[in-house]
């Protein structure tokens, strides 16, 4: 089983919705506040976009980052009930994909999450 993260300015928004169909994906949006500058990127989009169908993209609140403005530091609203979703999602045998705004995973809470949810569902993580 992976667990996939990806930061969306690595990629055009049709980049990423031909990424999202071609693999299969649930997208979980861990952003503390959806929306971008660029309007694509907005949860409103988004939900616009990918549930006309059937519902693949989600936004989870409790996993976005207080402290997003505040370079390395990582204060997640509330990793254990956030995750829970994707977590239910992943034993279901759905691929699931956190997604966020940052480049560099590095320096991302999307790590943490991750890092989180594959020690609960013993599953491979991999940044597109």
């Amino acid at each position: 089983m992976i667990l996939y993260t990806l930061g969306y300015n690595n990629f055009s928004f049709y980049e990423f919705a031909r990424l999202v169909k071609e693999k299969e994906l649930l997208i979980f949006d861990i952003r503390i506040n959806p929306y971008s500058y660029n309007s694509f990127w907005n949860k409103d989009k988004l939900a616009e976009y990918f549930n006309k169908i059937e519902k693949v993209y989600f936004h989870i609140q409790d996993l976005g980052n207080k402290s997003y403005n505040i370079k390395n530091e990582f204060n997640i609203v509330n990793l254990e009930k956030g995750s829970n979703l994707i977590i239910d999602y992943m034993d279901l045998g759905f691929n699931c994909l956190l997604f966020c705004a940052c480049k560099d995973i590095n320096v991302c809470h999307r790590k943490i999450i991750a890092e989180f949810i594959s020690n609960k569902v013993n599953c491979n993580i991999v940044n597109l």
